[in-house]
């Protein structure tokens, strides 16, 4: 059974995400409020899935997926994942620009932890991924 060991240990954060903007705001914002994750990029989900498979390390790991990426979106990257056993409890977070209610309901259906916008200016995405990395951490601990 995790315990609170597993909630301050050091934790990967991945972000698939193909914009490098976003991914510079959002590696700033994870470093600036959870000094203690590690962060993880990968361009594309074909990277990510490679990634998850050679380091299987689910237990303190979470992962935020942009929903719009060329070749695989981010509900496809999001089914591939719930279908491999070691990691269908995995936290994972899509983090858009879309707020289409089909799209919400999409990643809700395949499983998906939470569903977040992406944050306008650098402060807000500090607030954002802090609330969403200590959800995930704890829901984790409790699965």
């Amino acid at each position: 059974m995790p315990t609170l060991m597993t909630l301050n240990a050091e934790w990967t954060v991945y972000l698939v995400d193909d914009d490098d903007d976003d991914a510079l705001f959002f590696e700033m914002a994870v470093k600036q409020t959870h000094s203690n994750c590690i962060v993880r990029r990968c361009a594309n989900g074909e990277n990510f899935m490679f990634e998850l498979h050679k380091n299987r390390q689910v237990a303190t790991s979470l992962v935020f997926l942009d929903l719009t990426m060329p070749s695989l979106s981010g509900i496809e990257i999001l089914r591939q994942v719930r279908a491999v056993p070691f990691s269908s409890n995995l936290p994972v977070v899509i983090l858009s620009g879309s707020q289409s209610p089909s799209a919400i309901g999409q990643a809700y259906k395949a499983g998906v932890t939470g569903y977040l916008s992406k944050p306008a200016f650098h402060g807000d995405w500090t607030f954002v991924l802090d609330r969403a990395i200590h959800f995930a951490k704890k829901i984790s601990i409790q699965s």
